[in-house]
């Protein structure tokens, strides 16, 4: 199972300076069976102004065997909040 996290955010809401812990998120789904129809899942942190009005998309390709999922942030609530606050 290969797990990825990526974000795309406003240079406001400051992602780029958390920490992401991917590899041991990886390392534990790895152990995790959701059969031979899933290979990779991938989510992507959505930090963006409302003005944009991105929308959440859920993808799952039975070619490819895969699985994304955007994670919609709330833009003014994490464009406020301290880092520390962030990584919690």
């Amino acid at each position: 199972m290969r797990f990825t996290i990526v974000s795309d955010s406003n240079y406001e809401c400051k992602l780029g300076e958390l920490s992401f812990y991917p590899r041991e998120l990886e390392d534990w789904l790895h152990f995790k069976n959701y059969g031979s129809d899933l290979s990779d899942i991938g989510i992507v942190l959505m930090c963006r102004s409302p003005e944009y009005n991105f929308k959440q998309r859920i993808r799952m390709s039975k070619k490819d065997k895969t699985l994304n999922i955007d994670i919609m942030l709330d833009y003014y609530f994490t464009s406020d909040a301290s880092i520390d606050d962030k990584q919690k």
